[in-house]
């Protein structure tokens, strides 16, 4: 960005502790054939054993009723991150902490090309008039991305000025007198990388950004996808939805970005990379599984797993398993469970259940979203399981209402494939 700064906005702020606002929804009814409902109730579930999961949050349908719908506008610098602009965009977003408790956030950006201006319903408030659209913007601020086929980025961001607790982050951009806009954030807050593997004669300077561009990171070699979308972070293992895949090669690292181009965009199959995260400065691929069978076209926009305990499902009877669920379409929901009790050895998921929005029933307007992500939430209470949605009534940029909406889990529908 011009700034050299990436700013965390509203639209993005979900992590695995909840820490943006939102608006729950409720309803009299809920359909009575779906696994997945409008919380209505504080229905009881019974407590899951221990599985590398996200810590339990207390009195989840109180707490999202009580978030603010204003975040702390959080900011860090560029540093080796690519070149943002309104071209590509973010959709996702996760927290995690190193060993020591130095908070990171992960993020994914698109390497997808902005689409033309006839291409877009010129709204009257979007950036003004119809010749403010993306075009226009792209040559102003990154025009090597017109026309390309760039790799995706998964952004990890060091932010070393907070606190170390795993408490609420608080503002990095506040400045007396000044705009939160304007304000620099701490020269220590800023997205980091990598040296490759072998690291080059001298060493790396600067360091690589962690680009789904085939490169190799000391355990496996990334796969080629341009377009990374929702995140759920699961214990130290991250989940990527990937779609847009490159079958060819892209063209060597430029520190501007201009020379990155996919030479053949493929059709792989959308898939989901599992990526270790205890060292978030240093991710190593884990696993990447295609989600799809025998159909190239379909991409992944969006996942979400949790660990399941034995006892709360009649399917698992040889131990624990992680649930996971992913979209192609907004329309239709898969669920399919892991082959181990294990993230880090995973290398099958296995599906369960197609669910449709449509099952909901008069509730299906509150699903009527562009989800830019999803993510499972355990009850400490009673082990109630919970997904929370954040996106967007509309697909474009400044137009629609942001929703952060809670929905009820119930474990006993994931039983068979319609």
């Amino acid at each position: 960005m011009k700034h050299s700064k990436i700013i965390v906005t509203l639209t993005m702020l979900l992590t695995m502790l909840i820490i943006s606002g939102g608006v729950t929804a409720g309803s009299s009814d809920t359909a009575t054939d779906a696994p997945l409902t409008v919380h209505n109730s504080d229905e009881s579930a019974i407590l899951v054993s221990p599985g590398m999961d996200n810590p339990r949050v207390h009195n989840v349908v109180e707490q999202f009723n009580n978030l603010a719908i204003h975040g702390d506008a959080l900011g860090a610098r560029k540093g080796v991150a690519g070149e943002a602009c309104s071209c590509v965009h973010y959709q996702s977003i996760a927290r995690g902490q190193d060993i020591g408790g130095v908070p990171h956030m992960f993020l994914t950006r698109s390497g997808n090309d902005g689409p033309a201006c006839t291409d877009l319903p010129c709204f009257p408030d979007f950036w003004n008039t119809c010749t403010e659209c993306w075009p226009s913007r792209c040559s102003a601020e990154c025009s090597s991305y017109i026309g390309d086929r760039k790799p995706g980025e998964l952004v990890v961001v060091e932010l070393s000025s907070r606190d170390l607790n795993g408490e609420r982050l608080r503002s990095n951009l506040l400045l007396t007198g000044g705009q939160i806009r304007n304000t620099v954030a701490y020269g220590g807050d800023a997205a980091v990388g990598f040296c490759p593997d072998p690291e080059p004669v001298g060493g790396c300077h600067p360091k690589k950004p962690y680009l789904f561009d085939g490169h190799f990171d000391g355990h496996k070699y990334w796969p080629m996808y341009m377009h990374p979308g929702g995140m759920q972070l699961v214990g130290d293992v991250l989940l990527v939805a990937l779609e847009a895949s490159c079958d060819g090669s892209f063209t060597a690292w430029d520190p501007d970005g201009s020379d990155i181009n996919c030479t053949n965009e493929g059709l792989k199959k959308g898939a989901v990379a599992l990526i270790d995260v205890r060292s978030p400065a240093e991710p190593k691929l884990l696993h990447v599984e295609e989600l799809w069978q025998g159909e190239p076209w379909k991409g992944v926009y969006l996942v979400a797993a949790t660990y399941v305990a034995e006892h709360e499902h009649p399917d698992l009877t040889q131990g624990g398993r992680y649930l996971f669920v992913w979209t192609d379409d907004d329309k239709t929901y898969y669920f399919g469970w892991s082959d181990t009790d294990d993230l880090r050895t995973t290398t099958n998921i296995a599906l369960c259940r197609i669910w449709k929005k449509e099952y909901l029933g008069q509730d299906v307007s509150k699903w009527n979203m562009s989800w830019q992500t999803l993510n499972f939430v355990r009850n400490a209470d009673d082990g109630a399981l919970y997904l929370i949605g954040m996106g967007s009534t509309s697909g474009y940029a400044n137009k629609g209402a942001d929703w952060a909406r809670l929905f009820k889990v119930d474990l006993s529908k994931l039983n068979a494939i319609d």
